[in-house]
């Protein structure tokens, strides 16, 4: 006999799904909490059903796999065959991803190789958020072995919650230790093991699995523990509600217990919604209304495996675009729910048979066979920022040598003199071969002083990249960058290079790249810079997050001592400026991007060359 659908838990479905969508496109705050609502509801529901029947460990685990396995493997194939012709080859990062994705051990490969939604430019990665499939996968085949021995030892529901809670305390406690050793790094915390840990991450499933023990057999009859449940189930759909909007993944208090709390009180929230004798009102009544948002939660695990590669893929489609964002997003949008329908239908609804072996095969055959694709674009930006890391540690460790540069003009008689709008026009607008845009704007500045005054730029690779060039157009300058760098980061680093004495009258900020800024850190950031004159350089990139960053730029530039460097119209669209990321400029560009610079920060010290 079927068991009756819990509609009111495909509405948790859908809540879930949303913030992980919400969170894979935005990067939004802490809506990354959806997966926790995915765990958590997997082991309220497994350990509820697994109690309520004698079965055997092999058909629970079979029935299971069979149901993930057909969606997952032709999503692997799809994005395989899809990347190869992007690429004309997989490299090997991603043929090792697709393997550990088929295993169901894709968080353990993501630990070792240190990858993450964040750091991954240049790659095209449609995998990435398999780990949490394959953290179920885990489960689905450990927990059954692990509730059969318990059984057998004639344990009572209670007890076995007990086990299933103290587990969880184990995990939560072991994420907690991970953190604390990792951040002491010079690195910093290790968030990969972290976040994609099956022991750091179970105490969700385990939290709810305890709970199940407790409550999925018995009727709730005492009016107290009915007004305990209450409470602290609303209180699980608040901490949802308030941990998406307030907690970014790399606040520590996360790590310490936090997220753990969430899954306790988001636990008592399933028991809360699947309990009869608890609800307050029938949701039938409202199926009108819910049914769009039930239906999806139904649907939820095609909507979970497209919609990452279906966004990895757009971006990768219109990189080089002028369209903005939210145009991109309809376009995705639309096209995932064309695919998640249909794969719904076919591989769920039609429960289509055997076709997981011919998949699978296919898989194997382009895994092993497809040519090995060397992404020259990425080894070449690595190569620039190895030898600038080097540069720079030598620089750190030697006397730096007497410049032999020029400290005035190098006057040519023979040559008419330009005018400041001559130049700036040289400078600003590209000719038809940036080649030759790039050699007329050299012999331009060649006529020019650099500019020595004392000023320091902050930023993160972008700005990293075109280190060897600022240093000569800037040799005064303090060049403060480092790959990774997020602009939350930047109010603590003003206020230590305030209190070094490193902080110039001039600063110039070239971040955004890596994530998105919030409000409340450009208002700290303004507050420090009162004073200063200050310049931001707003961003070109594939990433969601660009036109909101670009706008909060924009918005900092109505103060009276703030400009902005405009290199997103002076760049975008343009592909021979950039390497495969769309992000990092290449060495020409790079000089550009200083002439740029230079034309905007510098126009007082060309106005005494008129």
């Amino acid at each position: 006999m079927k068991k009756k659908r819990i509609l009111s838990l495909d509405i948790l479905r859908a809540l879930a799904l949303v913030l992980i969508c919400v969170y894979h496109w935005t990067l939004f705050k802490g809506t990354y909490i959806g997966v926790v609502i995915f765990f958590a509801l997997s082991g309220y529901l497994v350990t509820s059903g697994l109690l309520s029947r004698d079965f055997s460990i092999f058909s629970v685990i079979s029935r299971r796999l069979k149901k993930i396995y057909p969606s997952l493997l032709i999503v692997i194939l799809a994005s395989t065959i899809a990347l190869y012709f992007v690429n004309n080859g997989l490299e090997m990062k991603y043929k090792y991803s697709a393997l550990f994705s088929v295993l169901g051990l894709n968080n353990i490969y993501q630990i070792f190789s240190k990858m993450s939604y964040f750091d991954n430019f240049g790659i095209i990665l449609p995998l990435t958020h398999i780990w949490a499939l394959s953290f179920l996968i885990q489960m689905y085949v450990f927990f059954p072995v692990l509730v059969q021995g318990l059984k057998k030892l004639k344990l009572k529901d209670y007890t076995m919650g007990s086990i299933f809670l103290a587990i969880s305390v184990i995990s939560g406690l072991v994420m907690a230790y991970i953190f604390y050793a990792t951040s002491k790094s010079s690195e910093g915390a290790d968030f990969s093991r972290i976040y994609y840990g099956t022991d750091t991450r179970a105490f969700s499933f385990f939290c709810a699995a305890g709970l199940a023990c407790f409550y999925s057999r018995r009727e709730i009859k005492s009016n107290v523990e009915k007004k305990i449940v209450y409470v602290l189930g609303i209180l699980g759909i608040v901490s949802i509600i308030v941990f998406s909007f307030g907690i970014d993944y790399r606040n520590a208090l996360n790590y310490y217990g936090l997220m753990f709390l969430v899954s306790i009180l988001f636990s008592f929230s399933i028991v809360l919604f699947s309990k009869p004798e608890l609800k307050k009102f029938d949701i039938s009544k409202y199926n009108k209304i819910l049914d769009p948002v039930i239906r999806l939660g139904q649907h939820q695990y095609q909507y979970y495996l497209w919609q990452y590669p279906v966004m990895i893929f757009a971006r990768e489609y219109f990189k080089w675009s002028k369209l903005s964002n939210s145009q991109q997003f309809c376009i995705q949008f639309i096209v995932l729910i064309f695919i998640s329908e249909l794969s719904y239908y076919l591989f769920e609804k039609k429960s289509i048979k055997y076709i997981s072996y011919p998949i699978l095969a296919s898989i194997a055959l382009i895994l092993v066979f497809s040519p090995i694709y060397e992404n020259k674009d990425l080894e070449e930006m690595k190569a620039i920022q190895e030898a600038l890391a080097s540069n720079e540690k030598e620089e750190k460790n030697n006397t730096p040598p007497v410049s032999t540069a020029p400290t005035t003009p190098a006057v040519n008689t023979g040559d008419k003199p330009l005018t400041m709008d001559e130049l700036l026009n040289a400078l600003n607008t590209p000719s038809k071969s940036m080649e030759e845009d790039t050699k007329m704007q050299n012999e331009i500045l060649k006529k020019y002083p650099n500019d020595e005054r004392d000023i320091i730029f902050i930023g993160d690779s972008v700005l990293h990249m075109t280190r060897e060039d600022l240093k000569k157009k800037y040799p005064k300058a303090i060049i403060e960058t480092k790959v990774g760098r997020q602009f939350y980061q930047l109010p603590n680093m003003l206020k230590s290079l305030s209190q070094d004495g490193k902080l110039r009258k001039i600063v110039v900020i070239a971040l955004g790249t890596n994530g998105t800024i919030y409000e409340k850190d450009m208002k700290s950031v303004l507050e420090t810079l009162k004073g200063h004159d200050v310049y931001f350089i707003n961003t070109v990139m594939p990433d969601p997050w660009q036109d909101s960053v670009n706008a909060e730029i924009k918005k900092a530039g109505e103060n009276p001592n703030i400009k902005v460097i405009d290199w997103y119209s002076y760049s975008k669209g343009k592909q021979e400026y950039f390497y495969k990321d769309g992000t990092h400029p290449k060495p020409n560009a790079a000089k550009r991007y200083i002439n740029l610079i230079y034309s905007v920060l510098s126009k007082d010290i060309l106005n005494q060359t008129k």
